[in-house]
């Protein structure tokens, strides 16, 4: 070994030694225990798979060391460099590492019997678990029966809805077809309803004139209503009395009749009550020429309403044309 370390003395090889023989000794309990295998055992805690890791690797790393010291052994330094300097230090830090790990590691075969202790006792529920497990194994085999007979019948009932579905797509495809036929006829129909909107818009104020004047005429045309229904009332009243008096004529003639017989001398009050009956039939004939004046005069104010309505419609229908030829 050469000695120009600048001024520390190399690692000694029965030293190195023991120091991979300590590492080994300790590796190999720590896989022993993780060999062991129980009925039912589960993965390993990660404590302990921690554990297992330390150790693994101080391990590698003397082992890795070692083998690195053995090649570069043979070495001769160059221009003053010792080229097992770095080596070295690590084999140091590593002793001092295994120094930290002794106390540890004589807890280890105690951590390993109360490992084991509860693996015996986690082995009997392990057990009653896979009994369980086993008893489900028949309805599951009936889950998946049941599974693939309802893929089945899914995939019946897509080749069947296929075709159904090929046909809406069509149906579908035909219905947009015809929505953007009457878009487009909607699309060309706006100017012409544009035109009559505004025709319309325009006829507004003549027909809100119309209705005002219509409006205004109806209190005179309620007055007349009223005055003919009296009117009318009146004559019916008068009727009566006529055939009343027509009635009482025959009587009145009767006795007349029979007093001219009777009285010879009465002849002259019975010219006089004959002339006050023509008074009374010129009477009636005026107060029916009246009446007859009246009727005549309500027909021509319904008469000249409705030839004001049909101006009214005819007007309406010659500015409808004029739009329509507007639109077109």
């Amino acid at each position: 070994m050469d000695q120009r370390c600048s001024g520390r003395k190399p690692v000694s090889g029965w030293r190195f030694a023991l120091i991979f023989a300590v590492s080994v000794i300790v590796c190999i309990p720590a896989n022993a225990a993780d060999a062991v295998e129980f009925p039912g055992s589960r993965p390993p805690s990660p404590v302990q798979s921690a554990e297992s890791k330390a150790t693994s690797d101080a391990h590698a790393t003397v082992v890795h060391h070692y083998h690195h010291f053995d090649k570069t052994a043979t070495k001769k330094p160059e221009h003053g460099f010792h080229p097992f300097r770095r080596t070295i230090k690590t084999l140091e830090n590593v002793e001092l590492q295994m120094e930290d790990l002794t106390e540890p590691m004589e807890d280890l075969p105690v951590r390993i019997r109360r490992l084991r202790e509860q693996m015996s006792e986690i082995a009997k529920p392990m057990a009653l678990l896979q009994k369980e497990i086993g008893e489900m194994k028949k309805p599951m085999e009936g889950l998946s029966t049941g599974v693939t007979e309802l893929n089945s019948n899914l995939r019946t009932n897509l080749q069947d809805l296929h075709p159904r579905l090929r046909v809406l797509n069509s149906g579908i495809e035909g219905v947009q077809t015809t929505v953007t036929a009457v878009n487009s006829g909607l699309h060309y129909l706006r100017p012409p309803l544009n035109t009559l909107n505004a025709g319309l818009h325009e006829l507004r104020t003549p027909l809100a004139g119309l209705n005002t004047g219509l409006s205004e005429m109806k209190q005179p045309l309620v007055g007349l209503n009223t005055s003919g229904q009296r009117l009318s009332s009146e004559i019916g009243d008068i009727k009566l009395e006529i055939r009343a008096c027509e009635k009482q004529l025959p009587e009145v003639q009767s006795s007349v009749k029979n007093l001219s017989t009777n009285i010879g001398g009465l002849l002259t009050p019975v010219d006089s009550l004959k002339n006050q009956i023509s008074e009374l039939r010129t009477e009636l004939s005026q107060l029916k020429s009246v009446v007859i004046i009246f009727s005549i005069a309500i027909a021509a104010m319904s008469v000249a309403l409705i030839a004001a309505a049909v101006i009214v419609a005819m007007a309406i229908k010659k500015s409808m044309d004029i739009i329509i030829k507007l639109a077109k």
